[in-house]
């Protein structure tokens, strides 16, 4: 599978849900609290508001967003980065709001130890590749790896690098 064979797969994973990783749920939260920051503070440099404008129209096709305990966590350890001190606590707050409509799935963590692709890919991203298997979950990450060790196995991802190129 490919980006453009990832793309045809949308419609019929609208209602299963999409899976952001850790970067692109950043960049989610940010750009619903304070979009300005995208591309101007830490941890942000790399993305700009037409990111975010993809991002929003492609999230904007699927029922629900999924998340794991371990993205949430690296988000919120990254989040305190791109504040400064006395905006920390609006931004997680924000955050908190942010994680009572996600839905999280974690699958248990011997079962993900037990994926050939652990050794490689570490325990965060192999619970990414377990939601693509198991519960059938669309995954769009901007971790070039990632998406190749899903897409050999035919899961439906989709690297963000794509949707920058349309």
């Amino acid at each position: 599978m490919n980006d453009d064979a990832a793309m045809q797969l949308v419609p019929r994973y609208r209602q299963r849900g999409l899976l952001l990783d850790t970067n692109l749920l950043l960049i989610w939260l940010v750009g619903q609290h304070r979009p300005a920051w995208i591309g101007k503070r830490r941890k942000l440099e790399a993305y700009n508001a037409d990111d975010l404008r993809r991002l929003r129209g492609f999230v904007g096709r699927f029922d629900q967003l999924l998340v794991t305990p371990a993205i949430l966590a690296e988000v919120s350890n990254l989040a305190l980065y791109t504040a400064y001190d006395h905006e920390r606590a609006d931004l997680l707050r924000a955050f908190q709001a942010l994680i009572n409509v996600l839905a999280e799935r974690q699958p248990p963590s011997m079962e993900v130890a037990d994926l050939p692709s652990f050794a490689w890919l570490g325990l965060p991203d192999a619970t990414i590749e377990h939601i693509a298997k198991w519960r059938r979950a669309f995954i769009l990450s901007h971790d070039l790896d990632l998406v190749q060790q899903l897409q050999g196995q035919n899961l439906a991802a989709l690297n963000f690098a794509y949707l920058r190129s349309q």
